[in-house]
């Protein structure tokens, strides 16, 4: 058996590596897990995998995925499991399309997927985005591991599994969902930032472009705080 880290979320068939000049040919076989985690998770190494969710179980997630309209299934997909319960987002100040500026809210499901699908109609950007939710936690003080929408979801039968078929020798330390909407023109974003665990992202509807920084220029990308020690798997 594969040695177990932590790891975060859930992911999508074919293989490709992934770094900022070149790109290893694409691998069309089918994922196996060992082979996945010998040739990626292993060493560290960033990855693309295209049309795993036609392939892979992830319930409500690849359903919507792979539905003649993404979009408006995923939307009816939160709506079902959660519409009524509130979460917390970030706001763009006005003007902007910046998150992860400190200004939140608390809102309705069922009013970010309106005011999602408003701003989509009206090519332009969603004021609120959904991001990571306060956890809750057991008399111990061990956060659970999901929360808002990601527990609604994973609670249903169709839900997505909260063991990622691909990595099945991974533990899941975290599971969220973001979502926002903005024009192809006027993409919003986030700040850079750095992520304790490995993460699995699944791109249901939209586009959503990663940049991804070599830990050995953690020094050069202006840290908040010192650097005190960057540990051999590019934890900081």
């Amino acid at each position: 058996p594969h040695r177990r880290r932590d790891a975060a979320a859930t992911p999508r068939r074919t293989i490709r590596a992934a770094s900022a000049k070149t790109s290893a040919p694409r691998d069309r076989r089918r994922p196996q897990a060992r082979r996945f985690f010998d040739a990626f998770v292993k060493l560290r190494k960033p990855c693309v995998l295209r049309r795993y969710c036609a392939a892979a179980p992830l319930g409500s997630v690849a359903a919507a995925a792979t539905a003649r309209d993404p979009s408006a299934a995923w939307a009816a997909s939160l709506e079902t499991a959660c519409g009524a319960s509130c979460v917390r987002v970030e706001v763009a100040a006005p003007g902007e399309r910046a998150f992860g500026r400190g200004r939140e809210a608390t809102v309705r499901v069922a009013g970010l997927l309106k005011e999602c699908a408003a701003a989509a109609a009206e090519n332009r950007a969603c004021r609120y985005y959904l991001s990571t939710q306060e956890l809750a936690e057991d008399d111990e003080g061990r956060p659970e591991v999901c929360g808002g929408p990601a527990a609604a979801l994973a609670a249903r039968a169709d839900g997505p599994p909260l063991t990622c078929p691909l990595l099945p020798t991974l533990i899941l330390a975290n599971a969220n969902v973001w979502m926002g909407a903005a024009p192809d023109a006027a993409p919003t974003k986030s700040g850079l930032h750095h992520d304790f665990h490995d993460n699995v992202l699944v791109l249901v509807c939209g586009r959503k472009t990663c940049r991804l920084w070599d830990p050995s220029l953690a020094g050069a990308l202006r840290p908040a705080g010192a650097l005190e020690k960057l540990h051999a798997n590019g934890r900081a």
